[in-house]
């Protein structure tokens, strides 16, 4: 398992997509970036393992 900074705006939204039925502004690439102009730290990470991939946000 390998754990990474993910700085791809597109592909992360399109991973939500994909992969929510619903998919969570909360967790979007923009939520992140609003949380970052009010001065909130924010992690956006990408996890590895294989060929199957997760990406998540950690506030």
């Amino acid at each position: 398992m390998e754990i990474k900074q993910a700085q791809n705006q597109a592909s992360w939204d399109n991973w939500l997509k994909v992969n929510s039925q619903n998919t969570p502004f909360s967790q979007s690439f923009e939520w992140g970036e609003i949380l970052l102009s009010e001065g909130e730290e924010i992690e956006r990470l990408t996890v590895v393992e294989g060929e199957n991939v997760a990406e998540f946000m950690k506030l």
